[in-house]
């Protein structure tokens, strides 16, 4: 679910064309519990890329209120591409899927009502501590702000964040209730437009260490994109469960992960089930032929119905498969899986 959606003053999100099917509120979260298909290279490729997703959805270093976006995390896997589709040949295919950030007004029209703000106990259940945390919790409605590459953004319903005085630990939390936070965005140009709707309705944790970033979420988010010459795009992605999180600890060098996600889309070969996944070696990161922060050691294993896959990654930033599929990966291969994402 990852794509090169615009990137706004109000964070990237998810796009919509203002008039043009922006009241469809379509946040079907539901994604199939069955095992995605893992028997050749192009499907470990294909889970490559969705684990990159996964990771660019527990990162908070554009997201939410001040107090969030005083704990950036470790960007893994390389710079993200977050160039404008319209005038693109990828289309909505491979897609992007961030934390929004809170607006800091409604330029464009609409309402930010900060409903509640100050000092509060939170419980970081996730992590099995309590701790007082300043916050701030925004209710929007028709929030929109237009960016520098004249796209506008919309924010809808509420999106709440908050951290500890020493910023060691904090959280973002996404909608409330049943109700999604509703991040939309549109551009034209032309005859051409391009119109995104993503909602997102879940909670992030994390605790900053000395040398790296734990983070720990439950998250549902829904995208459906439209753009000028493309099919539509619908899609659902979810990390963790209500019984167990999806963990992504991250350094300067290194990252490991470890919990369950799930998707569907209706693009070919992509409808999707649920996957487990871990690091049994931390990844450590470094510079390939491919880019930067990409991974040179560990291993990377995946886990779905019967089937299995484990990467071992190698200092050229190639990939040696091993389990249901075997076989390499070369450092170009990996580079554009994770930082491009899969077409899912």
């Amino acid at each position: 679910m990852r794509g090169k959606l615009m990137a706004g003053a109000a964070g990237l999100a998810a796009l919509v064309l203002a008039g043009c099917g922006g009241n469809n509120d379509d946040n079907d979260f539901t994604v199939p519990g069955g095992a995605v298909r893992l028997q050749s290279t192009n499907d470990a490729l294909r889970e490559l890329g969705n684990i990159s997703t996964t990771t660019d959805l527990v990162n908070v270093s554009s997201a939410a209120t001040p107090s969030a976006a005083a704990l950036p995390t470790a960007r893994a896997f390389g710079p993200r591409q977050m160039a404008r589709s319209l005038g693109h040949p990828a289309g909505p295919r491979a897609r992007v899927a961030l934390l929004p950030r809170a607006a800091t007004g409604c330029a464009a029209g609409g309402t930010d009502n900060v409903v509640n703000s100050g000092s509060k106990t939170y419980s970081f259940n996730y992590f099995s501590s309590t701790g007082t945390v300043d916050f701030e919790t925004h209710a929007y409605s028709g929030c929109a702000t237009g960016n520098t590459d004249g796209s506008v953004t919309t924010l809808d319903n509420q999106l709440e964040s908050g951290s500890t005085g020493d910023s060691t630990a904090g959280y973002v939390l996404s909608g409330t209730g049943n109700t999604p936070l509703r991040v939309r965005t549109s551009e034209t140009s032309g005859n051409n437009s391009f119109l995104a709707d993503q909602g997102l309705l879940g909670v992030l944790q994390l605790v900053n260490g000395s040398t790296t970033t734990d983070t720990r979420a439950t998250l549902n988010t829904t995208l459906n994109v439209q753009e000028t010459g493309f099919s539509d795009y619908h899609g659902s992605f979810a990390l963790g469960s209500g019984s167990g999180f999806y963990q992504v600890i991250s350094g300067n060098s290194s990252i490991a992960i470890a919990g369950d996600y799930g998707y569907t889309s209706n693009v070919d070969g992509c409808s999707g089930g649920t996957v487990t996944v871990s690091t049994p070696a931390s990844l450590v990161l470094g510079t390939t032929s491919a880019g930067s922060s990409l991974p040179v050691g560990g291993a990377l294993k995946i886990i779905s119905g019967s089937g299995n896959v484990t990467f071992t990654f190698n200092a050229d930033g190639s990939a040696t498969l091993s389990g249901s599929v075997g076989g390499t990966l070369d450092a170009g291969s990996v580079g554009q899986a994770l930082q491009n994402g899969s077409s899912c």
